[in-house]
């Protein structure tokens, strides 16, 4: 005669041991390598901001528009899709000074990362 409860209780006990190793916990390791000080983030006051975007907008019959050029891939950007960037970055030892900061469209800052501006306007556009 087959013993059906037998059987279930082994099936149950055979899923509780795989079900143990389908929730595997992620392993922390500590890192060997010494990892930089972030830089602390500073905010850039709006009367600077607004300093750097009258120095860099495009100016058309004498009156300022609303966008500019952006100086990495001379295409022509909107305000509202323009980032404040810096030409040093702070992670190569840049400022947040006024003579450090100017605008790029949003595309080029973002994929632009650590990179000086120099540096990737050669690596992208030259």
């Amino acid at each position: 005669m087959y013993n059906y409860r037998s059987r279930r209780l082994k099936i149950r006990r055979n899923y509780n041991e795989k079900r143990k190793y389908l929730k595997a916990k992620p392993i922390k390791k500590k890192s060997r390598v010494p990892l930089p000080e972030p830089t602390e983030r500073i905010n850039i006051p709006k009367a600077i901001r607004e300093q750097i975007w009258e120095n860099s907008c495009i100016v058309v019959q004498g009156y300022k528009t609303l966008s500019i050029v952006c100086p990495i891939c001379k295409r022509e950007s909107e305000r509202k899709h323009c980032h404040l960037a810096h030409k040093t970055s702070l992670h190569n030892g840049g400022s947040n000074s006024q003579n450090n900061l100017f605008y790029i469209c949003s595309q080029c800052n973002q994929s632009m990362g650590t990179m000086n501006a120099d540096e990737y306007k050669e690596f992208y556009y030259y």
